[in-house]
C-alpha cells in the first residue's frame, strides 16, 4: 500500500486499500493502466473526486493490461479495446468501483453492465508534433520519419507531406519520448496528444501544436472517461460530480459518428464537435491509410439531437464511399494504390 496523498485518497498496487477514514460515506476503488501517464491522469481525477465528495475516500488499483504486455500489432488489437477491457473486467468483478480512461482509447461499445458516468472537462483537443531539430512539419526533410501509433495520424501526414516515412511506434508516452530521444529506427519527429503531453507535464516539449483543420483528432480526444457499473448507484454520483455536460455533449456526438461508420478508435477517422450556446457544429472526415484520399462532411443544429446529427453526418460519408476507406483500414489495405511509405502500418504497430 502505497503512503497518503494528498487529496483524501492513497495509491495501492494491485491490491485494495485497508486504509479507510472512519467518517467516511464510502471507500471507492479506482481502476487504472500502470502507465505513468495513465496513473497521472488517474491520479488527477481520484483528487478531483476527492474534493468534490467529502468524507469520501479513494484508492487506486493499477492494472497492467494484455496490450502492456504484448509486442503484437495493432491489427492483432483492432477493434478489441485491449487497454479497456481489463479495467472493464475489474469493474465486472468488483475489484474496483470506477475506471478511469482516456476518451479517444475507448471503443463505442463498453462493456455490458457498465456505464460512463462521468466525461470530463475537455482540455486541448490537438495533435501535438515533436521533432529532434526543433522544425514544423512543414519544415522537416524529405524522408524524415515521424512516428505514430495512429492509422488516422498517419493518415493525416501523408495527406499533407506524402514525402515523409510514418514509422510505427509502440511504448506508451514515456517510452515514445525515450525513442525519439535517442533517434531509435532513425526517428525524426513524433506525433502524440497534446491533452496527454500537457497532463504528464512534458506540454512545453511539443515543438508544433498541429492545427485541426489540418490534423482532425480523434472522437473524444481531450476527454477522460469515468465508468463505472451500471447499478451501482453511490459510484455513479460520485463519479457524477466530474461530469462537464457540454465537454459529454461534443464527444458523445463524435462517439456517434465512429458508431454508425462502423469504425473503432484506430480507424483512420477524425472528428470534431464545437458547441457554441444551443447549437452544435460537427465534423468528420474518413482517410484511405495512404492519405490519398479523404471523404469529409460537417452538419450543424441544436445540441440537443448530436445523436440524430451525428447518424445523418455518417450517412451522408458512407453515401459518398467513406465505408469502403473504413473496410480498407481494417484490412491494411492502404486504398490509394502508391507505395507507402513505413510499409504496412497495421502489420508493424502498436495500439496508442
Amino acid at each position: 500500500m502505497g503512503s497518503p496523498a494528498p487529496g483524501g485518497y492513497h495509491i495501492g498496487v494491485n491490491k485494495r486499500s485497508n486504509i479507510q477514514a472512519k467518517a467516511a460515506k464510502r471507500h471507492f476503488i479506482v481502476a487504472s493502466r500502470g502507465s505513468l501517464l495513465a496513473l497521472t491522469q488517474t491520479g488527477q481525477m481520484v483528487r478531483e473526486l476527492a474534493r468534490r465528495n467529502p468524507g469520501t475516500t479513494f484508492s487506486i488499483l493499477e492494472i497492467t493490461t494484455s496490450g502492456d504486455r504484448s509486442q503484437k500489432t495493432t491489427r492483432a488489437f483492432s477493434g478489441t479495446g485491449v487497454f479497456v477491457k481489463a479495467l472493464e473486467k475489474a469493474l465486472r468483478e468488483k475489484r474496483a468501483d470506477i475506471a478511469v480512461h482516456s476518451l479517444k482509447d475507448m471503443p463505442t461499445r463498453i462493456a455490458p453492465g457498465t456505464i460512463l458516468a462521468a466525461i470530463t472537462r475537455r482540455e486541448d483537443i490537438r495533435d501535438a508534433l515533436i521533432t529532434r531539430n526543433g522544425r514544423a512539419l512543414d519544415k522537416l526533410p524529405p524522408g524524415s520519419r515521424v512516428g505514430t501509433a495512429s492509422p488516422r495520424r498517419r493518415a493525416q501526414l501523408l495527406a499533407l507531406r506524402p514525402d515523409l516515412i510514418p514509422i510505427p511506434l509502440r511504448g506508451n508516452l514515456d517510452t515514445r519520448l525515450r525513442k525519439l530521444r535517442q533517434g531509435e529506427d532513425g526517428l525524426t519527429a513524433i506525433i502524440v496528444a497534446m491533452a496527454g503531453l500537457a497532463r504528464s507535464g512534458n506540454g512545453r516539449r511539443a515543438t508544433q501544436k498541429l492545427p485541426v483543420s489540418r490534423f482532425m483528432p480523434a472522437a473524444g480526444q481531450g476527454s477522460l472517461a469515468v465508468q463505472t457499473r451500471a447499478g451501482d448507484a453511490a459510484a455513479i454520483r460520485a463519479a457524477a460530480t466530474i461530469n462537464h455536460p457540454a465537454s459529454r455533449a461534443a464527444c458523445n456526438a463524435e462517439r456517434t459518428v465512429l458508431a454508425a461508420l462502423g469504425a473503432g478508435c484506430q480507424a483512420p477517422v477524425g472528428t470534431i464537435a464545437t458547441i457554441t450556446r444551443d447549437k452544435i457544429r460537427l465534423r468528420a472526415t474518413v482517410y484511405s491509410l495512404d492519405g490519398s484520399r479523404a471523404i469529409a462532411g460537417e452538419i450543424t443544429g441544436p445540441v440537443r439531437g448530436g445523436p440524430r446529427l451525428a447518424v445523418r453526418l455518417a450517412r451522408s460519408l458512407l453515401d459518398r464511399g467513406a465505408g469502403r476507406l473504413v473496410k480498407e483500414a481494417r484490412k491494411g489495405n492502404p486504398g490509394g494504390g502508391r507505395p507507402v511509405p513505413g510499409g504496412n502500418f497495421h502489420k508493424s504497430g502498436q495500439k496508442r
